[in-house]
């Protein structure tokens, strides 16, 4: 059978940490947020931690629910020395010793998982992210604590995906033998509760991996261990148009894909200034003209 434990070790993790917080997951944290990045994109991660990577963070008088951390690998053409400044002021990077390549993208998941494991056992949900993703966090979290899963996915859901023997996404029929993979998550943004986060990471370690993380880890991985799919609408995947302020406001979108740091600080601030009825009242777009004009009704 395809979908068990190998009985010896086939995927080793050798991999160590380079760069890691001085601080990890306080009391009273809910949600850990794990925002993969590329250590060349410091704007991306400036555009997270001044917009939606914020909130709940503690600083602004509210209690602190949310630890975000950006998982890095290693770039020549970085210098380790300017991540290591970075992280002395954020206090948010947690950087592997592995190539940062997209054929390493499984190897960022599963280092993200150990990390989470190990330092932020106690607390319930994980999100992981991509670095040009938006995400309501006060309407997620909303969501899982009315709902509080347990040994659960929930995220932007693909079933009886088709599997490519060619192109980007090819993968052999000696690494995975069918032609669908089965129920996953999407990688722009799925949560994993917590209670299995250390069985995927250590159920790794005897599953062949593949070049696709997000079906690796939350498809094949979750299978074996028998971890549910929770279906939400509202989470986006990578093919969807940037999203506009409305989306979020009108809870219509949990997450929001193909997102620059320019559109990170729009969003934001429109999303601070509108309610539900103006987005009512208007069709247009809001990513792309000035807010006062959406005041022009």
């Amino acid at each position: 059978m395809y979908y068990r434990r190998q009985e010896t070790i086939v995927n080793p993790f050798p991999y160590v940490l380079v760069t890691s917080p001085r601080t990890a997951c306080p009391d009273g944290i809910i949600l850990v947020i794990v925002v993969h990045s590329h250590p060349s994109y410091r704007d991306r991660r400036d555009a997270i931690r001044h917009t939606w990577g914020r909130y709940g963070d503690g600083q602004q008088g509210e209690p602190r629910s949310t630890r975000l951390v950006f998982a890095l690998g290693v770039d020549r053409n970085v210098s380790a020395d300017a991540v290591r400044a970075e992280s002395e002021i954020y206090d948010d990077i947690i950087q592997g010793n592995f190539v940062d390549a997209y054929k390493n993208l499984t190897l960022k998941s599963l280092f993200g998982l150990k990390w989470v494991s190990e330092q932020c056992a106690r607390v319930p949900y994980m999100l992981k992210s991509d670095d040009d993703t938006f995400i309501s966090i006060p309407y997620l979290i909303e969501i899982l604590q009315a709902t509080r899963p347990t040994r659960s996915i929930i995220g932007p859901h693909n079933l009886r995906s088709p599997v490519y023997r060619t192109g980007r996404w090819a993968i052999s029929k000696e690494l995975f033998p069918f032609n669908r993979y089965p129920e996953y998550e999407s990688g722009s943004g799925y949560v994993i509760t917590v209670d299995i986060v250390r069985e995927l990471y250590e159920t790794s370690a005897y599953v062949t991996p593949l070049l696709i993380e997000d079906v690796y880890v939350t498809g094949i991985l979750a299978k074996i261990i028998g971890a549910k799919h929770i279906v939400r609408k509202g989470f986006a995947i990578q093919i969807d148009k940037a999203p506009n302020a409305c989306d979020f406001v009108t809870r219509k979108k949990i997450s929001g894909t193909n997102v620059t740091p320019n559109l990170m600080y729009t969003l934001w601030k429109h999303m601070k200034s509108l309610t539900a009825e103006i987005c009512r009242k208007t069709t247009a777009s809001l990513t792309d003209k000035p807010l006062y004009e959406y005041y022009m009704f």
